[in-house]
This record gives C-alpha cells, structure tokens and sequence, in this order.
C-alpha cells in the first residue's frame, strides 16, 4: 500500500513529503514528525525521490508557521480551486499551501469538511482526487501505528540534526509531550481553528484498502435508492436490540454512506469521524462501545459531542465472498447500554443474509447483463437474417423453397417476374405443375436423391410459364434434413447458357453470391471470387445466391412466405 499510495501517488515529491510533515503536527507522537521531516532536508529521500529537492531546517519551520486564513480566505481559496482545474501534466507550485490548508480540513474531518473536498475534486479532477484521498489515508494509517508504538523513538541522525537545530526542537518538544500526545492546534473553517488532535483518533486504513474499494464498487450498491430487503435487516436489528438507531453503513473512500438507515436522517457522513471506519479493519469481529464517552478513541467525536449523541455503538463488519470488508450493520443508542449474547449472535444472522442479498444482487447483475448480450446477439441475427432474404429475394437467380409434396412454399421476385404469378398464386402451385410433361420423371428423381441427402448436382430442365413460354432453365435441388428427416427442398434454377460465349457482348454477366461472394462457372460449380478473377478478370458482375447461404435462411424464406400468403 506504501508504494501505490505514498510513493506513486501522481504527486511532486517535494509536496507530497511537505503534506506529510505537515499532517504529522496532529499525530500524538513526535515520530512520525521528525522522521519525514528529516526527509525533507535530505535524510533519506522525499517520498522516496533521490531527486527530490532538499530543504533547510528553516524551512521546515516555516511549512509549520503558514498561516491559517480566516472565514473570508477561505471562501476565496475554496472559490478559486473550485473554477480553476489543474491541467493534466502540469503543478500549480502557487497553490501548494492552498491544498495544504484543505487537505488539513478534510484530514482532520472538521466541520466544512465536505465542501473543502469538493474544492479538492474539482481541481485535481475525479482520479487525482481519489489517489490524494488515498495518499490521506496512508498519512492517518501511519500516524495510527506510530501512535500505537508509543516505544518509537527518533533515529540516531534525526537526533544530531534537531540538536543543530534548535529553533525546530523546541517546536517539537513544545508540541510533542513524553507520552506520545501532542498539544498543537489549527484552525476550523467554521470557527478559524482545527480542531484539537487529542479530540478523537480518526479511523486507521486497512491493509487491502484499494481492493476494498473496488470491490464495494463492483456491489452497485453506492448511491442507489432505498431498497425494502436492506431496509428490513436494518429494521430487523433495531427491534432485536431495542436502539432508536440501526444502519446499514458502507465505508467509501472519504465518506460512510447509508443503504438502510433508521432513526437518522443524514444519508452519510464523513469517514473520518465514522465509527464503522474502525469496526471494518476487524472483518471478523462484532465492535462494541458500550458508552462511547468512556472510550478514548471517541470521547470527543463530533458524532458524541454533536448529534446525534452517539453513546452506545454495535457493528458488524459486512463482508463480501472474498472476505473484503464492504461496511457495517451498525445499532446505535443514545444511553449507553450493555449488549447481550443473543443480540451478539442475531446481529451476525443478519450479516449472513446481507451476504446472501449481495449474491443474489450479484446473480441478478450478471442474468441482467447476459440478457442484455442475448438481446444484442438476437439483434444482429435478426439484422442478417433480413440482409439474406433481401438477397434472396432479389437475386437474378429463380429462386423456390418446395416441400416434400413438390408445393411450392416460397418464390423469389425473379421467379415471379419469369413465371408471370403472383406469390399468393405461386403457393397454390405444385413444382411439377410447372415442369414440362419429358422432363417430370428425371425432376422426381433428382427430388428424390435430394431427400435421401445425395449430393447436388446440376441438371437441365424445361419449365412453363403462366402465359405457356417454354423456359430452359439449368439448377439444382437440395433438401435441408431436420433431425434425420427430409424438410423443404430448396431449389435454384437460372435460364440455361448459350452454347457460344461471345466476350464482346456487354449484355452478358457472369453470376456472384451477393452473401458469401462466390463465383458461379458455366457448368454450375461454385469458385472463389479471387480465384475466378485470377483468370477470367474481365467479366461482368450480377448477382445470385450459392446453395450454403441459401440453406441458412430456407427456414425463415418458409416462413416469411407463409405469413405472406396468409
């Protein structure tokens, strides 16, 4: 997490270490103070850069001495972040101390909070703000363990510089008690003073915090309207531990907010104040504050001192499958109260039936999406489907669909055009209707090897037409079997060649599948394109449809026709 969040945070070393040290005043003990800023001035490296700039003791002193601005400063640099975005691959060093001030309010989680984090945003944009609310969160988890391990003490060469740097010691010794509390103060952007670092200890970060965050945000859940099944565990919780307030809270980078909530009206409030931000970094355990004003983590929380008066506090850690912990079940009474074994284990029942609703939510999210793929996946279909009937329907090829029986089930507007019939009278007619008395027997027996699945071939054959013209015609039949059994035949017939190709003719065209681009040769074969122009690259192009496109859509051509003839 040091890595991503401190030392690659897309930020000028310089500042970064700079915010650190400053940051570090409100930390209850003097380590963490003194060892970044001995980074500063070239005792080790600035956020881990060998090229950092280095400082002098000076200016150490003069980053802890920048001035606090009053009500009016303040508007104006929440006002002039707000409208000036910083440009990509660019650092505003005129604005350093600005960030400082706002990051020290959103740090702290004093009152104006929220609006200095949204001056924040709107200057570093949505992603430089998250990786700046992150590196935050690494400056707290730092201080939470340095507070922790209250043995820490300076290192030999942060020792021989402050004794060469007595104006700088003193500060520290000032501000820094022996037992690991400090007494240094800023002020609020509501009363010109920060609050007081002995006030509360805001939560730690846990350890696997950007896979935390990304896996709330795969849940959906975030800023989505109430939902009956969440507020029915939060109701469930209330009644079963007899609290005025009962919530389900999800732990944001920089905010909790609530799905369910009971009791409150507030839709969130900030994670640094929040008590669900200490209860996740234990995903396995129930956190339990008796009365929080006994409780030095929350004595002085603004959520006990303020409304709404927290005193008794319950929760649950809320898990995903992964074992990633999403936020809390929380109860919360105003009265400090004991909690009893079976209220214990009944705020764990809910948690599993959190769990069981965030896979169903899961399931639900991934069936929504594999619709929506089908649908799209119908669409294109339903988009070819159309494209090869249009080309089926008009392709200079007299094209037919024939049942068993020799019914004529489909004709193309070619066929129509040549046999002089309308569909609705074509599809009264039998194929063999058609066919010229000589030629009928050897048409059954080519229809007949084409139900016993033979393989095409080409044959000639006269047909008649409504006004009783002789049409020669060449074509094949071929039958689509469904299932072992013999469907409709499709037939593709076109009028039979002269015997002599006259290349000078300009009326004569050489005939193409419109679908899978194929080129039909004068014995009735089917040929690449490339390989016909390879030798033949002079001809004219028309437009048909070879037998394999044809069997895509004899289904569709059947049922387009009957609808047709209905």
């Amino acid at each position: 997490m040091a890595k991503f969040a401190y030392l690659d945070a897309p930020f000028p070393s310089l500042f970064k270490e700079k915010l650190f040290v400053y940051l570090s005043r409100f930390c209850r003990s003097s380590y963490c103070f003194s060892r970044h800023a001995g980074f500063l001035i070239g005792l080790g490296n600035s956020a881990g850069d060998p090229a950092c700039e280095r400082l002098k003791a000076e200016d150490v002193f003069d980053l802890l001495e920048l001035p606090v601005p009053d009500q009016e400063e303040l508007a104006e640099i929440l006002a002039r972040l707000e409208s000036q975005p910083l440009n990509e691959g660019e650092w505003d060093t005129a604005l350093e101390s600005h960030l400082i001030t706002l990051a020290s309010i959103s740090f702290r989680g004093e009152s104006g909070s929220r609006r200095a984090e949204q001056a924040l945003r709107c200057h570093l944009g949505p992603d430089r703000f998250d990786r700046f609310v992150l590196y935050l969160s690494f400056v707290r988890a730092a201080h939470y363990w340095t507070e922790t391990h209250l043995d820490l003490r300076p290192e030999r060469d942060i020792i021989e510089w402050l004794d060469s740097a007595p104006k700088l010691s003193a500060w520290i010794a000032t501000n820094f008690s022996d037992d690991g509390s400090t007494t240094a103060t800023m002020a609020t952007a509501s009363e010109n003073e920060l609050l007081d670092p002995e006030k509360f200890l805001p939560p730690p970060i846990p350890s696997n915090e950007t896979d935390r965050l990304t896996a709330l945000r795969m849940t959906g859940l975030l800023d989505t309207d109430p939902e009956p099944a969440y507020d029915d565990l939060a109701r469930l919780a209330k009644g079963i531990c007899g609290t005025p307030i009962a919530l389900i809270s999800l732990v944001d980078s920089d905010r909790q907010w609530f799905k369910a909530k009971i009791g409150i009206d507030a839709p969130e409030t900030p994670r640094s104040i929040s008590f669900c931000g200490h209860a996740i970094c234990r995903p396995g355990e129930i956190m339990v504050i008796p009365d929080a004003t006994k409780d030095d983590r929350f004595r002085n929380n603004p959520l006990v001192t303020g409304d709404p008066k927290i005193r008794f506090y319950a929760g649950v850690p809320l898990t995903d499958r992964h074992g990633h912990a999403l936020g809390t079940l929380c109860v919360i009474d105003r009265e400090p109260r004991p909690f009893t074994p079976e209220q214990r284990e009944a705020l764990v029942s809910l948690k599993r039936q959190f769990g069981m609703l965030l896979e169903y939510r899961h399931a639900n999210t991934r069936l929504n999406a594999e619709i929506e793929i089908r649908k799209q996946l119908e669409a294109r279909l339903r988009k070819r489907a159309e494209t090869l009937l249009d080309l089926v329907e008009h392709a200079t090829d007299l094209v037919q669909s024939i049942g068993p029986d020799g019914q004529l089930l489909y004709v193309n507007e070619s066929w129509r055009t040549a046999f002089g019939y309308t569909t609705a009278e074509a599809l009264k007619l039998n194929f063999f209707e058609l066919v010229s008395p000589a030629d009928r027997e050897r048409c059954r027996s080519h229809l007949r090897a084409a139900m016993d699945g033979k393989e095409e071939t080409q044959f000639d054959v006269s047909m008649v037409t409504r006004s009783g013209e002789t049409l020669p015609l060449n074509g094949s039949l071929t039958c689509r079997q469904t299932k072992g059994s013999a469907g409709s035949i499709r037939g593709i017939f076109r009028r039979s060649q002269q015997p002599a190709h006259d290349s000078t003719q300009q009326d004569e065209f050489t005939c193409m599948c419109s679908w899978c681009k194929k080129i039909r040769e004068p014995g009735g074969a089917w040929i690449q394109l490339e390989d016909y122009l390879t030798v033949r690259h002079q001809e004219k192009l028309t437009h048909g449809i070879c037998a394999k496109c044809a069997d895509e859509v004899l289904e569709d051509l059947n049922a387009r026709a009957g609808s047709e003839s209905e």
